[in-house]
């Protein structure tokens, strides 16, 4: 929906994964729960100016199929598809994917580590830059010289490759992780907040049924993984919430407007300079835009918020280069993955 509205290079559109919610406080209302990879694909071809970031779960997803699908994807789009990465705390989310209850918040990060090591070592490491010949006099496509196995034997993965995939435009997608980055007003909370029917909702999310705490009882998060998620993520980068006294009331004034997410409330000027103040103080380098109504929010942010970003000149509207990195990036490097980055330790390189 949102790149209908938007012509401008400078939107990139995340498409979230399929999140599914059972228990008493879930929701029956019939939704499209269409794979994102597949039902975009016609957006690929008719928005060039366009990259599009795909939500894959580390603790669900196979990292063998998931570094075919997205090398697949890059190819497509000639370098314009971005990788968000989640670890997937919902109770019903593990339910759905074989297990008895959600893994752990701490060893999800340990898996999410191992599976992006094996995603790199495919991506970045079983084909040399110029190993496709493409050669139609001899017919040979691939030096198989220069294609290699990559045999990870981990905790929890186990590949022998190779990446089936010959390198795409960027070989390592471009990533993404949302963040939240400051608090909102008391007084917004108040006055927006339907703190009953979030904790009803959240209780769908999670499978936590938020009715057993009293307002001000602290939790114990080890049985809650949904929300000791949130709240670590909380405390790591909202300013002075570090020895916060997280209650059920404290946690559902934080969901209570935007779930999990942060939000900007207020005029054009306001949002502007609520997301400048982002950009100037935490380095942002883009924006994850979720809704409150569809397509409601889309069409506001395009109607009202853009003729004020461009008023002040921080809508960039043209990129030097054609894939997603270089385009966030904007360093004139190309669209593969810089010295720094994880991946270019797995790199094979000639």
């Amino acid at each position: 929906m949102a790149s209908m509205h938007c012509s401008s290079p400078t939107f990139l559109v995340s498409m979230t994964s399929t999140r599914p919610v059972t228990g008493p406080h879930s929701s029956r209302q019939p939704k499209c729960r269409s794979s994102t990879s597949v039902s975009w694909s016609r957006q690929w071809l008719t928005r060039p100016n366009i990259s599009f970031g795909i939500t894959a779960s580390t603790t669900y997803d196979n990292p063998y199929a998931l570094a075919r699908r997205f090398a697949t994807l890059d190819h497509i789009t000639d370098g314009r598809v971005g990788f968000n990465i989640v670890t997937s705390y919902l109770h019903s989310a593990a339910m759905s994917f074989g297990l008895e209850k959600a893994v752990e918040h701490d060893e999800r990060y340990v898996i999410a580590d191992e599976f992006m090591q094996v995603f790199y070592k495919l991506l970045e490491g079983s084909w040399q830059a110029d190993a496709v010949v493409g050669d139609k006099a001899t017919g040979i496509w691939t030096d198989p010289s220069k294609v290699r196995k990559v045999n990870h034997v981990g905790k929890y993965f186990r590949c022998a490759g190779p990446s089936l995939v010959d390198p795409s435009p960027q070989g390592t997608p471009s990533f993404s992780r949302p963040v939240p980055v400051r608090k909102e007003s008391p007084s917004l909370r108040s006055t927006y907040a339907d703190l009953e029917g979030t904790a009803a909702l959240f209780g769908g999310w999670s499978g936590t049924d938020l009715s057993t705490f009293s307002d001000d009882e602290d939790f114990e998060f080890a049985g809650a993984p949904a929300i000791q998620s949130m709240i670590n993520s909380w405390t790591e980068t909202v300013p002075g919430t570090k020895d916060t006294k997280w209650t059920k009331k404290l946690v559902l004034q934080h969901l209570a407007i935007s779930g999990a997410h942060e939000r900007a409330i207020g005029s054009p000027t306001t949002v502007a300079n609520i997301l400048q103040k982002w950009v100037d103080e935490a380095q942002i380098d883009g924006f994850n835009i979720s809704y409150a109504t569809t397509p409601g929010t889309f069409e506001d942010i395009v109607k009202y918020l853009w003729p004020e970003l461009r008023k002040r000149g921080v809508l960039q509207e043209k990129y030097a280069g054609t894939s997603m990195r270089e385009n966030y990036l904007a360093d004139g490097g190309g669209p593969k993955v810089r010295s720094w980055h994880p991946a270019s330790r797995y790199t094979w390189r000639a």
